[in-house]
C-alpha cells in the first residue's frame, strides 16, 4: 500500500475521532451523562452505534477468517450475534433501564442484595469486555499493517488510546457518537467502491450490445472481423473454435470448480512448504480433498511437502487428469513453472478424471 495516502488517511480517521467525542465531552455534565447519556440517545443514534460495532474490523476479518478455514457455514455466527444484540435489548437493556443501575454488577447487587454476587457479575464484564477488546485490537493492528506496513502492536495502541481518551473525558455520550460516526464512516467506504463496481459491470454490459443471447452465445456466426463480440478485446466468437483459447480455458476453470464442491464450500488446511515462493493448501468437503500448489515467482521453483498424512494416496491433477505418482511417507517433491498452479485431487485407489488433450 501507498503510505503516502494511507497514513494521513489514518491520522484523519484518528483527528476526526477525538474530535467528535470531544464534542460529548462538552455535553457530558453528570453521572447518568457519563454512564448512559442521561437516558437522552435517540434510537436512530443508537442504532447507528450499534451498527458501528457490527461493521467493525475484529467482525469483518474474524468472520472472513472462520469462513476461509470452516466453510460457508460460518456464515451463521454474524447472524447470531445480531440475534444476541436483541436478546440484549429484551431481558438486560430493559430492565436496567427500569432499575435505574448504571452497571451490571450495581443491578445485580440492588436485586439479589449481595456484595459477592456484584463481585461475580463484575468479573463477568471484565472477561466479557477483554474477549470483546482483543479481537478489536487485533484487528485494528493487522488493517493497520496492511495499509501502511506499521507493526501490529502500533495499530493496537493508537486505538487503545483514543478509545480510553474517549470514555475517560465523555462516557457514553461521546462513545454513542464516535461509534455513530464510524458506522456511516466505513458504510461510506463500502458503498462507493460498490457504486463504481456497478457502474463498471454496467458499462461493460453495452459492450456486448444485442449481440449475445441471454446464455452468453453470439446470435450469429460472423467471420474475421464482421460481427465479432468484442470484451476487454477478447474476440469471443474468434476463440470458440480454438480448443486453447482463454474463452474454453475459463469455462474449463469454471467446469473444474463446480465438480470439485471443496473448493467453494472446504475447509482450508495450510501446508507447509519447503520453498516461501510456493503456498501450498488443503481444501476438503465431504469425500472431495483437494490439494493446491501455487508459484508465486515469475521463475519455475521446486518444492517439497510434507503429505504423509495421504500415505498411498495418489495425486490426480485436475485440468488434465494426470495421475501424479502416489504418496509416500517421504517429502512430495514438486516443480511448478513461473506463476504456475496444481490443483490435485487426491484419490484413495489410482484413477484418472476423463483427460482433455
Amino acid at each position: 500500500m501507498n503510505s503516502a495516502y494511507t497514513v494521513p488517511a489514518v491520522a484523519l480517521v484518528a483527528v476526526a475521532t477525538a474530535f467528535v467525542g470531544a464534542f460529548g465531552l462538552r455535553i457530558s455534565r453528570t453521572t447518568s451523562d457519563f454512564y448512559v447519556a442521561s437516558r437522552t440517545v435517540g434510537p436512530r443514534l443508537n442504532a447507528a452505534a450499534i451498527s458501528g460495532e457490527y461493521l467493525s474490523a475484529a467482525s469483518f476479518l474474524g468472520i472472513a477468517g472462520l469462513v476461509l478455514l470452516q466453510g460457508p457455514d460460518m456464515l451463521w455466527y454474524p447472524v447470531g450475534y445480531t440475534a444476541g444484540y436483541l436478546v440484549l435489548l429484551l431481558f438486560v437493556a430493559a430492565p436496567l433501564r427500569r432499575s435505574g443501575a448504571y452497571t451490571l454488577p450495581d443491578f445485580a447487587e440492588a436485586r439479589l442484595a449481595s456484595q459477592g454476587v456484584r463481585r461475580l457479575a463484575g468479573a463477568f464484564v471484565v472477561g466479557v469486555g477483554w474477549l470483546y477488546l482483543l479481537p478489536q485490537l487485533q484487528g485494528a493492528g493487522l488493517t493497520l499493517a496492511v495499509l501502511t506496513g506499521a507493526p501490529d502492536a502500533l495499530g493496537a495502541l493508537i486505538v487503545a488510546v483514543v478509545v480510553v481518551a474517549t470514555v475517560a473525558a465523555g462516557g457514553m455520550r461521546s462513545i454513542t457518537f464516535v461509534q455513530a460516526f464510524q458506522y456511516w464512516l466505513k458504510l461510506t467506504a463500502l458503498l462507493v467502491p460498490a457504486l463504481f463496481l456497478v457502474l463498471a459491470w454496467q458499462g461493460d454490459g453495452q459492450h456486448l450490445g444485442s449481440d449475445l443471447q441471454g446464455d452468453g452465445e453470439t446470435v450469429a456466426e460472423a467471420g474475421p472481423g464482421q460481427g465479432e463480440v468484442l470484451l476487454d478485446g477478447v474476440q469471443f466468437v474468434g476463440q470458440r473454435g480454438e480448443g486453447s483459447s482463454l474463452l474454453h480455458w475459463t469455462r474449463r476453470m469454471i467446469e473444474i470448480r463446480k465438480q470439485n464442491p471443496a473448493f467453494g464450500l472446504g475447509s482450508y488446511t495450510e501446508l507447509q512448504s519447503s520453498n516461501p515462493a510456493v503456498i501450498a493448501f488443503l481444501r476438503e468437503y465431504k469425500d472431495d480433498l483437494v490439494l493446491c500448489v501455487n508459484n508465486f515467482s515469475r521463475f519455475a521453483q521446486p518444492t517439497e511437502l510434507d503429505l504423509s498424512a495421504f500415505d498411498g494416496r495418489h495425486p490426480v491433477e485436475l485440468i488434465g487428469g494426470v495421475r501424479f505418482p502416489a504418496i509416500g511417507e517421504l517429502p512430495y517433491l514438486l516443480t511448478l513453472a513461473g506463476h504456475g498452479f496444481y490443483w490435485f485431487r487426491l484419490t484413495k485407489v489410482a484413477s484418472r478424471i476423463g483427460r482433455r488433450v
